[in-house]
């Protein structure tokens, strides 16, 4: 019992890091109301972030990326490109066209 309970516990602070850095980028609370601790049966901490709108999940990506350039699909600075995660499929992500990644 005393592993469920450091989980769950471990699960609730990174669910309250999780919120609070949701809202320290002005996302209002009913976007990330559906953040919550989750423990699984064998134990393992997790976070579950339920359905976020997309609107929200737009500041969140553009929060996330370097010097909060975020690469939108009809941007002429955006190129996409494979990604080989390695192991099962890879997808096309932006890439943000700059002069180390541009071709020569």
């Amino acid at each position: 019992m005393g592993t469920w309970r450091d989980a769950r516990a471990r699960a609730t602070d990174a669910s309250e890091a999780v919120r609070a850095a949701l809202a320290s980028i002005g996302l209002p609370e009913s976007a990330w109301s559906g953040v919550r601790p989750m423990v699984t049966a064998s134990g393992r901490p997790l976070v579950h972030l339920g359905a976020l709108p997309a609107a929200a999940v737009e500041v969140i990506a553009e929060a996330l990326m370097p010097g909060g350039a975020w690469p939108r699909p009809d941007d002429d600075r955006v190129e996409w490109r494979w990604l080989d995660t390695g192991s099962g499929p890879g997808a096309m992500v932006p890439v943000l066209i700059t002069e180390t990644t541009a071709p020569r």
